[in-house]
């Protein structure tokens, strides 16, 4: 699954520009692109202005605005061990040291700093041999992680595996099942879980 509709929990947004190198669109110098621009759709700015939500559980490593103006937060995610950048915000909802979860509202697209108009700006790093380096966001597939059982199906989990799978959000196992049903049609097709 695509990193930017995880974040806007929606589709139709455009690819601006790939991540490498580029022409600067407002600084007209050759610069490593570290990421890439999605730009929202809409009939005016505020239509454009979609929110960005953290993709599970982490915390905000920095947020605020940068040199140019830019209003940024950079969110970790230790289960993944990746760091991501939302970056030309136009609002941002989160402080640095702030646990965030799949529900958390990290800000709204905007074109704060050098832009040419409303779009985010997404960059990845990924601890590689104990550092943060910067990768292409769209080499990664941004599946959910498993759900962590702890060897016990309680009603969390069983929840969670419900919502995973696109049932019934009840937390009962019952007889006939559709959470059942999927899980097994899912084992068979190979489809994660």
């Amino acid at each position: 699954m695509d990193l930017a509709e995880r974040i806007f929990k929606r589709s139709g947004y455009v690819t601006l520009d790939k991540f490498g190198m580029r022409f600067h669109p407002t600084l007209k110098v050759w610069k490593m692109h570290n990421g890439v621009d999605k730009a929202t759709v809409g009939k005016t700015k505020e239509e454009k202005k979609w929110k960005q939500y953290a993709l599970e559980e982490g915390f905000v490593v920095s947020a605020g605005t940068d040199s140019t103006k830019a209003i940024f937060a950079w969110i970790e995610y230790p289960s993944r061990e990746e760091r991501i950048l939302h970056y030309h915000l136009d609002k941002l909802y989160v402080k640095k040291g702030q646990k965030v979860n799949e529900n958390t509202v990290i800000g709204l697209t905007g074109e704060t700093g050098n832009t040419t108009g409303i779009h985010l700006h997404l960059g990845v790093k990924k601890k590689i041999n104990g550092k943060w380096v910067y990768v292409d966001p769209e080499t990664i597939n941004y599946i959910p992680q498993t759900i962590k059982v702890n060897g016990i199906l309680d009603v969390p989990t069983i929840k969670e595996l419900q919502k995973r799978c696109g049932t019934i959000v009840d937390g009962i196992i019952s007889e006939p099942s559709q959470l059942i049903s999927e899980i097994q049609r899912r084992l068979i097709s190979g489809e994660p879980i």
